[in-house]
């Protein structure tokens, strides 16, 4: 259990160094970027949103689980629109 609580924490800090970054950059790097690589910033706009969505459904679908069964055990990978990130 204690591996896997390990392995949650090191990807939520992997994650929110990856937001971070993403975050520090200014709009017009980013659109340069993008422009960059040959993608079209709306399109790429349209599927990261679609990834977004498949992601928060699939948790949502997770939470319920976890909370049809009454497992309590798992609770540390729950998560809820209205959580911040920390830090």
């Amino acid at each position: 259990m204690t591996d896997r609580i390990n392995g949650a924490e090191k990807l939520e800090t992997i994650i929110e160094q990856l937001s971070d970054s993403v975050l520090d950059l200014s709009d017009e790097a980013i659109l340069a970027e993008i422009t960059e690589s040959g993608a079209d910033p709306r399109q790429e706009a349209e599927r990261i949103r679609l990834v977004l969505r498949q992601a928060a459904r699939q948790q949502s679908a997770e939470n319920k689980r976890f909370l049809n069964r009454h497992d309590t055990r798992n609770s540390v990978f729950w998560r809820t629109p209205k959580e911040g990130r920390s830090g």
